[in-house]
């Protein structure tokens, strides 16, 4: 390939396909337009979820001077912090991947590295964010997200048995977590 207009990067096979890079600016750049890419080849618009980095009240209490020291909060690597890059696109259908081990239950078994599909996500309460043409940034974190997760079965991706609640089958709610 000359350079990323090459064309053979459009064909279907690349759409979906798993990529590895050597950083993680260049990982996260690639993850936005990607999934920019996902929704208009979807005809979806993007609603993104922003990191919210707010000190709790237990850390305001041990540190009161916590949120002098938030430049310092934005230098840390990623690993520290959860591999949040700042923004988090939803696109119904898009790809996403478990960053953590979510439930070990052996019948469920979704650690990280496992591959599901957005199905929906449940908005706060008292969400006022509105769409600006293509994408929306919502407000306020949404309740939970919910993920598609498949079974590989000789070869083929089939939905799984298990079920939580009254979901869809292989449907799990990835719900926000607070870290101190």
């Amino acid at each position: 390939a000359a350079d990323e207009d090459d064309s053979r990067f459009k064909a279907e096979r690349f759409q979906n396909a798993i990529a590895i890079f050597a950083n993680n600016d260049v990982k996260y750049d690639s993850n936005k337009l990607r999934a920019k890419e996902y929704g208009v080849r979807s005809g979806q618009q993007i609603t993104y979820v922003a990191a919210k980095d707010t000190p709790s009240n237990h850390t305001l209490e041990e540190r009161p001077d916590v949120v002098l020291q938030k430049r310092e909060w934005l230098k840390r690597h990623d690993r520290e912090c959860g591999d949040l890059y700042g923004m988090l696109p939803l696109i119904k259908g898009m790809p996403v991947m478990l960053t953590d081990h979510v439930d070990r239950n052996p019948e469920k078994m979704l650690l990280r590295g496992r591959i599901g599909y957005i199905v929906s996500w449940d908005l706060a309460k008292d969400e006022s964010s509105a769409a600006q043409g293509p994408r929306r940034i919502l407000d306020k974190l949404p309740r939970a997200v919910f993920v598609q997760f498949y079974e590989e079965v000789k070869g083929e991706l089939v939905v799984p048995k298990w079920r939580v609640g009254t979901l869809a089958p292989g449907v799990y709610p990835i719900v926000p977590i607070r870290s101190e």
